[in-house]
């Protein structure tokens, strides 16, 4: 759901070349969402499997973890990890740097899926 909708709004008004009523309100509808989507958080305390439709990820466990990524849906979709912990936390998942990306403790981790794998915008090792 990353990817934004554009209105066509015609070349002039009432031309008829334009969204209908209800295409222009349901590209609203899926821009509102992506921009939900993109706003929304979550925790993570323990190892396990990232909440998918959550933008903002807080990491709250306090020991080594493995958190596994599942591929994302539409090119663009971002996913950010924010490590509040003094641990180590090694993401397991199809990235395009290899199977696996590992931060440490009180880091940060952003991915952008590109369509067939995430990649690192910033924060890993």
């Amino acid at each position: 759901m990353a990817n934004r909708k554009y209105l066509n709004l015609g070349s002039v008004a009432n031309d008829g070349t334009g969204d209908t009523l209800r295409d222009a309100a349901d590209k609203i509808e899926h821009n509102f969402g992506v921009l939900y989507n993109s706003l929304r958080s979550g925790n993570i305390s323990g190892s396990g499997t990232a909440p998918s439709g959550v933008g903002l990820i807080l990491i709250t466990s306090g020991s080594p973890i493995t958190i596994t990524v599942i591929d994302g849906t539409d090119v663009g979709e971002t996913l950010t990890f924010i490590n509040t912990q003094p641990t180590t936390i090694t993401f397991n998942g199809t990235f395009l740097t290899g199977s696996n990306i590992t931060i440490y403790e009180q880091q940060a981790l952003m991915l952008v899926w590109s369509g067939s794998a995430w990649a690192v915008v910033s924060g890993a090792q």
